[in-house]
């Protein structure tokens, strides 16, 4: 049904057996590894896939049956449903096949409605100036596959007994759109009401504005002045529902939520007012507390959840990083997506196992508890783990930047040396200067601070080598760029000795500051006109 290659792998939709077959382009071999099995399809319900499309990160599959498209992980091939796209029946775009985007709208063929169907791929949300209206006009009457070089899209026709028409319909793409920005979105009501804490979803604006890049939150108590709005910046950045928990609010007290959304052109207007009353916490509480901080990609981490006051029934529903997948815990758990579900009987504390991410850098959990009358609170303690085996980068540079100090043989100059997380084993033996001596070292973990005393006439140098430190999973650093603290006297470091810093180093020499050789030397370079090397 549906087809899409990176340039390594081809892989092909399977209508009847719910699956992804992966090939490798060059030999046309099937690589089963890369699959996307059965299994994965099925148990997201995806079980009639047709068209699919990835930005190499995430593959789309569209759903004939469910008017919808799926989203997996790429590189994992496991489900990532915070980037499906649920939009499509809302929109009348109720029989998708193909698919395909240029990274910034999606394309959904409709095979019933002969016409294709425009989404902004960020937020999902309708951009029907877009949409492809003319097909059937064109002579088409079941459109397929879809794909374009950006200036064309070409379209399938399905039947045969259309063969007098031509089976590849050829149309120009739309016009990009003219930058505009968001218009107002829609808060879904009720807003549900935890403890202190009021949950707020919202839908899109139903606008054509440029791609929807975050969005901010206010709330105020009602029947206040409206200088008392409090702005919640960023509550949405690109992933995961459109929804937000505005916690330690006052319990039993109205409060007035609006929503906007942001763009690249800049803030779109405030929704309209929704309200809600928070429920007057019970005392319930839940902190999170990681096994370790950090963890090898692919590697296993183990989260603690303790619990107090809840009632006699309660629940936590953890919200695991994009990437990370559920393996184990000491209670049952239901998993749904990234989501994981725990019922509480009368447990103090609770621990789960997941599988980090392949991807390097910061992960964050997220998590709530609802006690025995449904209020909620957000689970609080540790929420961000590292992943990475990436090696330390180190940089080296001088402590000040802004006005550095002039370069003077014997004057010290202060430098830094930095990496980008923790190292251990790193000493003064590990820098090597070039035309000049290490003094002064000191610093600790990630910072350090040593000076350097240019010794002649000169270019006076920094370097750090790769491996002389390492962090704490033993992963050697990576070389600094060298450091050029320029040549004694050339004071405006342009690399050669101009007369002006004759007369200053003269004046030096006359003070017993620098020797008749280093004098004659500068003297040297400035009547051949030449650098120093």
């Amino acid at each position: 049904m549906g087809i899409w290659s990176d340039g390594i792998t081809m892989w092909v939709a399977d209508y009847e057996d719910d699956k992804l077959y992966a090939y490798l382009t060059g030999s046309r071999a099937w690589d089963a590894s890369r699959d996307f099995d059965t299994n994965t399809l099925r148990a997201a319900g995806n079980r009639a896939p047709t068209g699919i499309w990835s930005d190499g990160i995430t593959m789309w599959v569209a759903d004939y049956g469910d008017d919808k498209l799926y989203a997996y992980d790429l590189a994992r091939k496991a489900r990532d449903s915070a980037k499906d796209f649920d939009t499509l029946k809302a929109a009348g775009n109720e029989d998708p096949v193909g698919i395909w985007s240029d990274g910034t709208t999606m394309w959904v063929v409709d095979d019933g409605d002969v016409k294709i169907y425009a989404y902004d791929l960020a937020s999902k949300a309708r951009v029907p100036a877009r949409d492809f209206e003319t097909l059937q006009a064109a002579g088409m009457f079941h459109p397929r596959g879809i794909w374009s070089d950006g200036d064309t899209m070409w379209v399938s026709e399905l039947y045969e007994r259309y063969k007098n028409y031509p089976w590849l319909f050829a149309f120009n793409m739309p016009p990009g759109l003219t930058a505009t920005r968001p218009g107002a979105p829609t808060i879904t009501t009720p807003i549900t009401a935890g403890a202190g804490s009021l949950t707020v979803s919202w839908r899109a604006p139903s606008g054509e504005a440029s791609g929807i890049t975050a969005y901010d939150l206010r709330h105020i108590r009602s029947g206040t002045d409206d200088a008392n709005w409090i702005v919640v910046q960023d509550v949405w950045t690109g992933t995961g529902p459109l929804r937000y928990m505005l916690a330690g609010l006052t319990g039993g007290t109205q409060y007035g939520v609006q929503v906007r959304a942001v763009n690249s052109i800049g803030d779109g207007p405030w929704s309209a007012t929704a309200t809600g009353t928070p429920a007057v916490p019970m005392g319930a509480s839940a902190t999170r507390s990681f096994s370790a901080t950090t963890v090898e990609p692919g590697g296993t981490l183990t989260v603690t959840i303790t619990v107090a006051n809840y009632g006699r029934l309660g629940r936590v529903t953890e919200t695991l990083p994009p990437g990370f997948s559920y393996e184990s815990s000491s209670l049952s758990g239901t998993v749904n997506g990234q989501e994981v579900t725990f019922n509480l009987f009368g447990v103090s504390s609770f621990t789960y196992t997941v599988v980090a991410s392949d991807v390097d850098g910061p992960h964050t959990f997220d998590g709530i508890l609802r006690d025995s009358e449904r209020n909620e609170y957000k689970v609080s303690g540790d929420t961000i783990v590292t992943v990475g085996d990436a090696p330390p980068a180190a940089s080296v540079s001088r402590a000040s930047m802004d006005t550095p100090d002039p370069v003077r043989i014997g004057t010290p100059i202060q430098v830094t040396a930095a990496f980008t997380k923790t190292v251990t084993g790193f000493t003064m033996d590990d820098i090597a200067a070039s035309n000049g001596t290490v003094a002064n070292f000191m610093g600790s973990a990630a910072i350090y601070t040593f000076d350097v005393i240019p010794n002649a006439i000169g270019r006076v140098t920094v370097d750090i080598a790769a491996n002389v430190a390492e962090d704490t999973g033993g992963n050697g650093n990576t070389a600094a760029v060298q450091l050029q603290l320029g040549l004694p006297y050339d004071d405006n470091r342009n690399g050669v000795i101009e007369l002006n810093e004759i007369f200053v180093a003269m004046d030096d020499y006359f003070s017993s500051a620098l020797e008749i050789s280093h004098l004659f030397r500068l003297i040297d370079l400035y009547f051949s006109g030449q650098a120093e090397a």
